[in-house]
């Protein structure tokens, strides 16, 4: 009785979390989206809910909540679902939408798919070959996720370095400490004192250098003539 009562438990949850994400597309992702199609609102939903299932087993299995064998019967299908999701139904669909731009038969798109889908394969193998060591023709369901995963920790690797230095460029006000604007006027009104400042004591120094050289032509050639006897006439 207890089995049934976590089976029924599980399936409420599952159906719970396609129908936020459901909701959530179609709300929000889909107010400013020109191209409604109803295949990419449900192979997000199903992605959401597997992940989000898988989250869920993992609290579960730290909490020991649900019972061992459905736990790992669950996570079995749910490793399958993302599998199916990320060899299969998300290129095709990623081809499709892209095939729909250009023509509406259906030929295009078959021909595609058949050829873009095992480029995408052959993507994950050699990612898989280089940077792992698993057996060169091995498709379990272990050595098929490992694959995925070189793929995915170095996207999101990227994504991170590019978010840490787009995102403080990008919002660099929200790390400075705000500024009222009867600061910025005493800042403005300091400014202009010292501006009026240099300007006198330019007009000073112009003054001093003209009398300067005024005096100084003054007593160049009259100079013999006003002395008579070493003195200076009266």
């Amino acid at each position: 009785m207890w089995h049934w009562l976590e089976f029924v438990l599980l399936v409420f949850s599952h159906t719970f979390l396609f129908v936020c994400a459901y909701w959530f597309f179609e709300k929000h992702l889909y107010r400013d989206y020109e191209v409604k199609s109803l295949h990419i609102q449900y192979i997000f939903s199903v992605t959401f809910t597997v992940s989000m299932s898988m989250l869920q087993l993992l609290m579960c299995e730290l909490l020991d909540f649900i019972t061992v064998g459905l736990r790992r019967w669950v996570w079995m299908l749910d490793l399958m679902l993302i599998l199916t999701l990320i060899y299969l139904v998300i290129p095709t669909a990623i081809v499709l939408s892209v095939c729909s731009l250009y023509d509406d038969s259906g030929m295009l798109a078959l021909v595609s798919s058949l050829i873009a889908v095992p480029l995408v394969w052959y993507l994950f193998y050699k990612s898989g070959s280089l940077f792992l060591t698993l057996p060169p023709f091995s498709l379990t369901m272990s050595h098929l996720l490992a694959r995925v995963g070189v793929c995915g920790v170095t996207v999101v690797s990227a994504l991170a370095a590019f978010g840490s230095i787009n995102f403080p460029y990008r919002n660099m006000t929200a790390f400075l400490s705000p500024v009222q604007k009867k600061e910025v006027q005493e800042v403005e009104e300091r400014l202009l004192h010292t501006l009026r400042l240099i300007g006198e004591k330019k007009t000073m120094r112009l003054m001093l250098l003209r009398g300067h050289q005024q005096n100084h032509s003054c007593d160049g050639p009259m100079a013999m003539v006003g002395y008579e006897g070493g003195r200076p006439l009266p």
